[in-house]
């Protein structure tokens, strides 16, 4: 049997006036394994310098590929918002006064204008592109489901509930939310503790949603590239339905945070009766929240295929 070295010698001679080979075109980033993606744990290692691609798009290293997601997520989370902040504004009116749709929309004309129905609107509209920026680029990252859902968990918390306690108190009338509405987060803050935005309400809600929506952006990655708007329509509208069961208690929560968590089913329960606390406003917010992923996904893997060039 030869030895290996002599096999390694062999092998290098033989090569010696041939034609040099030429270099491997480098594997697109959508065909690594899934372990080389975003985390970089093995072949290739984590690209924070990626070179151009072989079709001359942007770069499409891991670090590069986040933030164009990110950016394609922040733009359609911008677009969603003049579509989901009229039916949100009526369906926090809906469960805080236990009216039916249509006199919540009337009160809202009636008292505020149309303008009543974008209440804060470029901060609102701010802070849901950085939420669905945050998202988008999550999921469609190749980490595992657990992984980037408990990642997106926290990150939804904070900024899904700051978006939360605005836009609740400004429909709700709350005559306190006046100036800058960050201000007046702060001072939630500071009179009722953390409860005031990190309830265990709006804490099931966001998680049963997130839940949900990440298996489902991964499991019907194909599909949103042929029919993007009833993919992420059906995802959102799955997401929301599941995750509702918590969203009455949520809202009431966000208006009134002096309520003792605790005692916070039982008010909704006396005000609004059993329907209430369970399914109250549910067909306003399968409205906004599916017709608003529906949108931002849309406009977002329009964005990467289209203009940026992504897979």
């Amino acid at each position: 049997m030869t030895p290996p070295i002599v096999q390694v010698i062999a092998t290098h001679v033989s090569r010696i006036g041939a034609p040099p080979k030429e270099n491997p075109k480098p594997t697109p980033i959508q065909d690594l394994p899934v372990q080389s993606k975003l985390i970089g744990a093995v072949n290739p290692p984590l690209n924070f310098f990626p070179a151009a691609s072989p079709a001359g798009n942007l770069p499409v290293g891991d670090i590069v590929r986040f933030g164009i997601n990110f950016g394609c997520g922040f733009v359609g989370g911008g677009t969603e918002s003049p579509v989901r902040a009229p039916l949100d504004t009526a369906k926090t009116v809906v469960q805080l006064k236990n009216i039916p749709t249509i006199n919540a929309i009337n009160e809202i004309y009636k008292t505020k204008g149309p303008q009543g129905f974008f209440p804060y609107f470029s901060n609102t509209t701010a802070v849901r592109g950085v939420q669905r920026g945050g998202l988008f680029a999550l999921a469609n990252t190749d980490l595992p489901i657990p992984v980037k859902t408990g990642i997106g968990y926290v990150y939804e918390l904070l900024v899904t509930s700051i978006n939360q306690v605005i836009t609740t108190n400004a429909a709700g009338g709350n005559q306190q939310l006046t100036g800058n509405p960050f201000t007046f987060v702060v001072n939630q803050l500071k009179q009722y503790g953390v409860s005031a935005l990190l309830s265990p309400y709006t804490a099931g809600r966001n998680g049963v949603f997130l839940l949900t929506y990440n298996n489902l952006m991964h499991r019907y990655q194909d599909e949103r590239k042929t029919n993007p708007l009833t993919t992420n329509l059906a995802i959102g509208l799955a997401a929301t339905g599941g995750s509702h069961v918590f969203d009455p208690c949520a809202t009431y929560h966000s208006r009134f945070p002096e309520t003792a968590i605790k005692d916070v089913p039982a008010a909704v329960l006396k005000s609004r009766g059993l329907r209430g606390l369970i399914t109250g406003g549910l067909g306003l917010r399968l409205g906004s929240v599916g017709a608003g992923i529906s949108i931002c996904g849309a406009v977002a893997d329009y964005l990467k295929r289209e203009v940026v060039g992504q897979k």
